[in-house]
């Protein structure tokens, strides 16, 4: 994903999509910091011990994420699905490319584009102002109010998304369940409720 160097507090945010990130870039710096890096060599002059990001429950970051692209064009849950499955597809952000754009909102966390190996604090998206306070002190930087900000207003997902999809979407996130530590949702299945 877009990797941002913010001078002021000489650190760079890796800004995985629908996990705050506008609510950090925005909200808290203003905008002022160096333009992304997507998946070019890192700068040299970049710091390579103050990293950080944040990540987010995936089910839960799926929903949000097709409610945000929904916002710029229609797309079913299935179609989705789809385009994450497609790996021919790119990933960069172009709304004029609704499955670029999906993609680049949806694939993986874990994903080697969104550079999460290069990441030395990390943050969970559910206790963001808690973490972005413990992620300030560990790099001696001043704690600031989050803003909500690109919030998207929708149903919990397992009111949302088709239970059917849910078995493959589990699997698109199998690598962000198991590496980033969240526990992967019980998936019921047509014969587990006709009982």
């Amino acid at each position: 994903m877009s990797c941002f160097y913010i001078g002021q507090i000489d650190a760079v945010f890796v800004h995985i999509p629908k996990t705050g990130g506008l609510s950090i870039r925005s909200g808290v710096y203003g905008g002022k910091y160096q333009w992304p890096v997507f998946d070019e060599p890192w700068p040299s002059h970049w710091p390579k011990d103050r990293v950080f990001a944040f990540v987010r429950e995936p089910m839960d970051r799926f929903a949000s994420g097709v409610a945000y692209c929904r916002k710029y064009f229609p797309v079913e849950w299935a179609q989705a699905v789809e385009w994450l499955r497609d790996k021919r597809l790119g990933q960069r952000c172009h709304k004029h490319r609704p499955a670029e754009f999906l993609r680049h909102h949806l694939i993986p966390q874990t994903h080697p584009y969104n550079r999460i190996d290069t990441v030395t604090h990390l943050g969970r998206f559910e206790a963001l102002q808690d973490e972005f306070d413990r992620i300030a002190a560990e790099l001696g930087i001043e704690p600031q109010a989050l803003p909500t900000l690109n919030s998207t207003d929708r149903p919990h997902w397992r009111d949302a998304i088709p239970a059917e999809l849910i078995p493959e979407i589990v699997d698109i996130y199998a690598e962000d369940f198991d590496r980033l530590g969240y526990p992967v949702p019980d998936i019921e299945t047509e014969d587990d409720t006709d009982g």
